[in-house]
């Protein structure tokens, strides 16, 4: 879809009809918008709104609101939908003959977590060298932090929301 054509520029052009004196926020915000850092754009745009006090600038805040819930139900669904066809995966991969097949998430499983194991016990018992000292520090992070707890989550699930 072409920039011009999203829902995010036209909401943009209402808000620069709306606020004064923008001198080149809203491009900044466009510009955040259409590289994919949402987030960005989103939280910039509301508060270019928010230093508006105007009936306009208020009603475009309360629909961005809106649109920003919406935006995190549907991401919610993505989410559920993702780990439902996980799931379904290792329910046809149950459903054959072969044993491997069988068992295979089970085998990375079981290999992701003994490495991580590993790799944290001969932190005691390995020296370092001090000029690899990052690299081991980025590769256990991306061990433990990605793939121990990637396995966690699939077989217990996951709940990263935070509770307000």
């Amino acid at each position: 879809m072409k920039w011009k054509e999203t829902k995010f520029k036209s909401f943009l052009d209402k808000v620069g009809s709306v606020v004064k004196d923008n001198s080149g926020k809203l491009m900044t915000i466009a510009g955040s918008a259409a590289t994919g850092n949402f987030s960005t754009a989103i939280s910039e745009t509301f508060s270019l709104l928010t230093g508006e006090d105007t009936s306009e600038a208020k009603a475009l805040l309360a629909e961005l609101e809106l649109k920003r819930k919406e935006f995190e139900l549907e991401e919610r669904k993505l989410i559920i939908a993702d780990r439902d066809s996980a799931r379904d995966m290792q329910a046809a991969a149950l459903s054959q003959d072969d044993l491997f097949s069988k068992r295979f998430i089970y085998y990375l499983a079981t290999g992701v977590f003994a490495f991580s194991a590993l790799i944290v016990i001969m932190l005691f018992f390995v020296e370092i060298p001090e000029e690899n000292q990052r690299i081991v520090d980025m590769v256990l992070g991306v061990i433990v932090g990605s793939g121990l707890v990637s396995v966690l989550n699939f077989f217990y699930g996951a709940n990263s929301e935070v509770k307000k």
